[in-house]
């Protein structure tokens, strides 16, 4: 062989192991959530080029009179806000010492979304936040009885949205995350002024045992005016979120129910560390009528509308793996816990779009009349998807639909030719307890927890509290006042405990019968498809799986058992009584 053929070998042998390890990165960057192909830095005078570009066209796009249904307009300026704060937050570590100005930024977020009363203060996290130093007084409880927020860093925390009549249930929340999941995460209770959550159930809350407990006050960071989270229920979520002082925030709901604790999820989920986000879908149905109808009916119909509105070329592969948008199940999203880093600036600003969304005018005009519907009734949840989509910042959903746990309850078996009883009369949704239903199918389960897996198809969490109903709660726990089993009668004297104490025996049997805890030793997981999902009958909401029946394994067993432990003794010391 001449040496210029073995010459020509090794190089043809050098260039296939070159080309193929940069296949093998490719792949790896694809597949492996912890290896990341950076980005290349551009220089300082470029990223100060793309900063005045983006601030001038958003400035000669503003509209004082913006039409609050172009929903696909908005996208498109949120995605150039997303462009401008990544800029400036990227000149803040290049290698210059010359980071970008952020005040064109904030005068411009505070142009286009006035209801932020106080744009960005030093207590919370923003993406530029290292730029900006801005010193505001608080009006917090915590149990050093200080008025400082914990300070905003590059910390995960999670921001629990409660008003009084969720206060059991954020108690039985706490109390699980703290004294069985040993969370260390320090925790915010997010509310919308006194009316929401008066001071001594403040107190209640943050005199629970464990790490730092604080508070939140809405009213603190955006004009009620627009916002209206006096009233606005589901509509706080988002606005939780981006007050809040942490990077990496799980927004959760009062009555959600963690299995496994939630302090490592942000290094755990290989979906959250790639996007930023973490979602779950809600349980996967059709509404009444046909999956054509399904997919042309009210909701999907403004939501594919607005979707083709909007400035983004293509939709996300996460969307079009949806049931939601190519087989027209009914809803989309669960967000009674979501996951966001705000540390991203496309993550950042999707939730000032989600929170846009849900202000006053915009919800009650627009997002709520088509997303609030028969069978889903919170509309804040699908705006935090949909915030993503159409601004272009991509997010992650867990592949499975939502899931059920409870308690199978087969049918009793016939001998051969027995006559079986004939089915009672069909009775309307609101006159009787769902848990009334019996399951029809040795692999159905009936009950008002949906619930949610991690990236390992392990049950981490459900929706629905640990009452066996609670849907009987909403007015009649009020009958007493939940309080600390730290500081048991500090916060009312006995006279006034007596007073909020029921005295009769109806009295009496109907708080037990509120106050019943469920049963949860089975569960059936949701699927990817419709084959995988299984049947819901959501009026009645019973799941008949496509699979085997499921039981907890032991370590989650135990969280789930001492959790209902943790739960029945506070109630007995809030109530009298324990379900």
């Amino acid at each position: 062989m001449f040496p210029s053929q073995r010459f020509a070998i090794a190089a043809a042998f050098s260039l296939f192991f070159f080309f193929g390890t940069i296949f093998k990165s490719l792949l790896l960057g694809i597949s492996d959530p912890h290896f990341i192909i950076p980005r290349p830095q551009p220089s300082h005078d470029q990223l100060a080029h793309t900063a005045n570009i983006t601030a001038e066209k958003l400035h000669a796009a503003y509209d004082a009179h913006f039409n609050i249904t172009d929903f696909g307009r908005m996208g498109d300026l949120i995605a150039q806000f997303a462009l401008l704060a990544d800029t400036i937050t990227r000149s803040s570590s290049s290698n210059t010492n010359k980071p970008l100005d952020p005040k064109p930024l904030l005068a411009l977020l505070e142009k286009y979304f006035p209801w932020w009363q106080q744009p960005f203060p030093a207590r919370t996290y923003t993406p530029f936040h290292r730029l900006t130093n801005t010193n505001t007084n608080t009006n917090t409880y915590t149990k050093s009885n200080t008025n400082q927020h914990p300070n905003p860093a590059e910390t995960t925390g999670i921001v629990i949205c409660a008003g009084t009549s969720q206060l059991s249930y954020a108690t039985h929340l706490i109390l699980s995350l703290r004294l069985v999941l040993n969370s260390t995460l320090p925790i915010q209770i997010a509310y919308a002024g006194p009316s929401d959550l008066p001071p001594e159930d403040r107190l209640t809350l943050t005199h629970l045992p464990g790490p730092e407990i604080s508070t939140l006050n809405l009213l603190d960071y955006f004009d009620d005016a627009v916002a209206g989270l006096t009233e606005g229920g589901w509509a706080m979520k988002p606005f939780a979120a981006l007050a809040s002082p942490f990077q990496k925030t799980i927004v959760m709901d009062a009555d959600a129910v963690f299995l496994q604790s939630p302090d490592g999820l942000f290094e755990t989920e290989p979906g959250l560390r790639e996007t930023g986000t973490l979602f779950w879908h809600d349980r996967a149905f059709l509404g009444r009528g046909s999956m054509e109808e399904g997919l042309r009916d009210g909701r999907h119909g403004w939501i594919r509308g607005i979707l083709k509105g909007g400035r983004q070329p293509q939709h996300s592969a996460m969307l079009n793996g949806s049931l939601f948008w190519k087989e027209g199940a009914y809803q989309e999203m669960d967000s009674a816990a979501v996951c966001v880093d705000k540390g991203r600036a496309g993550v950042f600003m999707s939730l000032v779009f989600a929170s846009w969304m849900n202000t006053k005018r915009v919800r009650e005009e627009v997002t709520y009349t088509h997303v609030h519907g028969t069978y889903a009734r919170a509309g804040d949840k699908e705006t935090f998807w949909l915030a993503s989509e159409i601004s272009g910042s991509p997010y992650h959903f867990h592949p499975f639909y939502a899931g059920i746990i409870g308690v199978p309850k087969p049918l009793p078996t016939f001998k051969s030719g027995a006559r079986r009883p004939a089915p009672p009369p069909a009775t309307p949704l609101r006159s009787h307890p769902i848990h009334s239903i019996q399951p029809k199918h040795p692999r159905e389960i009936c009950s008002a927890q949906a619930l949610h897996l991690d990236h390992r198809n392990r049950p981490l969490w459900f929706n629905g509290s640990l009452r066996k109903n609670k849907s009987l709660g909403k007015s009649l726990e009020r009958l007493s006042r939940p309080f600390s089993p730290e500081i048991p009668m500090v916060q009312a004297g006995e006279e006034d405990r007596q007073n909020k104490t029921p005295h009769t025996e109806a009295e009496i049997q109907t708080l037990r019968q509120v106050l019943q805890m469920g049963e949860f030793t089975h569960w059936l997981p949701g699927g990817r498809n419709w084959t995988e999902n299984g049947v819901w009958t959501i009026q009645a909401s019973c799941l008949r799986g496509s699979g085997k029946l499921r039981v907890l394994d032991e370590e989650l067993k135990e969280n789930l058992v001492k959790t209902l432990q943790v739960a029945r003794e506070a109630d007995i010391r809030s109530f009298g009584l324990g379900g």
